[in-house]
């Protein structure tokens, strides 16, 4: 008010026994004892008080610490996720992890920074929310990657497998899963993700020769046998002509002439003096090739062979039975001139 002053009177008038809490001395009306709500006509003035400058506007007061005035509003710039730091910066979950994960990405303003808040089954690895059961870049743990594979149930599958009833399943040669899911191969087997009812055959020499080898014990011996096509394992055969002696076979793969990888392997069996089939330590699927058959005795022992072919290639290594096969083949000693009764069972 124009030269006025806020007065407060906190006991009764002299004389009038009036309240005057509230009521606006004017100091312009000299000796004059009225007094006027403030904004009211002041008549001996002769002008009307607006109280313009005596009004306290909603925030001119300021905002309780440690709030703000941002617009009309007071804010707590420390936790306020709509004004986090300043008056303009809203936090934001939509770059927080993959919408389709499971559970809650939550923006949070925390010490003026934005930060996120991962919830219902999400963890969080640096400044995004990951399903770590299914993500197959943090699969089971923050940065755990599955190289081109699947993550299912917080586990890396193998590159190239799906997952099935919660599996990994290799969906090529899985006859329960074949191609797809659920497909199952009622008939024959599932080859290349195709159910493919199929005949097996022998490839090598399965027909008895009529002499009869000396197999020394220990040293792990064969010779080469060729696919012409794309087959799958399925046992190997040897014909033997003594008995009680233990065997263990083995597969290999060709390089330049002479075993390389070691493909599929038999557990210890014993001759029983017949054509026996011995089953493998996996149905490997075989393209078509060259491969080395071998054998291992862990006494001595004999298979039908023959000699009639002179450039027949035998390869063999000092090898003690029972020992771990060599996944690769050390450089092997070389001799022409014998084949011997071994071959395999292929579909």
């Amino acid at each position: 008010m124009r030269n006025g002053l806020w007065v407060l009177v906190a006991s009764a008038l002299v004389g009038g026994g009036a309240c005057a809490t509230g009521l606006i001395a004017d100091e312009d009306a000299g000796t004059d004892s009225s007094v006027l709500m403030d904004g009211a006509q002041n008549s001996d003035a002769g002008t009307k008080d607006t109280g313009t400058s005596d009004v306290i506007h909603p925030g001119d007061a300021g905002c309780m610490s440690p709030t703000v005035l941002c617009g009309t509003a007071c804010v707590n710039e420390q936790t306020d996720p709509n004004h986090c730091g300043n008056c303009t910066t809203v936090c934001s979950a939509a770059d927080a992890g993959d919408p389709g994960d499971a559970g809650t990405i939550t923006a949070v303003c925390s010490s003026g920074t934005c930060q996120i808040e991962c919830d219902g089954g999400l963890s969080q690895c640096g400044e995004q929310c990951f399903n770590e059961n299914t993500d197959p870049n943090n699969c089971g743990n923050c940065g755990v990657g599955c190289d081109g594979g699947l993550c299912n149930q917080g586990s890396c599958c193998p590159p190239g497998n799906v997952i099935c009833s919660g599996t990994c399943t290799d969906t090529t040669g899985d006859n329960n899963n074949c191609g797809s899911c659920g497909h199952v191969c009622d008939a024959g087997s599932c080859i290349s993700s195709t159910c493919t009812v199929s005949t097996t055959y022998k490839v090598g020499n399965y027909t008895l020769f009529t002499g009869k080898s000396s197999h020394s014990p220990d040293f792990l011996l064969g010779s080469q046998l060729t696919l012409t096509k794309a087959a799958k394992l399925i046992d190997f055969g040897v014909i033997s002509i003594s008995t009680g002696q233990d065997v263990t076979m083995a597969l290999y793969t060709d390089s330049g002439g002479a075993p390389d990888t070691l493909v599929a392997y038999t557990t210890s069996t014993a001759l029983t003096g017949s054509d026996q089939q011995l089953a493998p330590n996996t149905n490997a699927s075989l393209s078509a090739g060259n491969y080395w058959i071998m054998a291992v005795y862990n006494n001595t022992a004999s298979v039908g062979y023959d000699t009639s072919i002179t450039t027949a290639q035998v390869d063999y290594i000092s090898f003690t039975y029972g020992g771990t096969l060599p996944t690769t083949f050390p450089t092997p000693t070389i001799y022409d001139g014998q084949r011997f009764n071994y071959y395999l069972v292929v579909e």
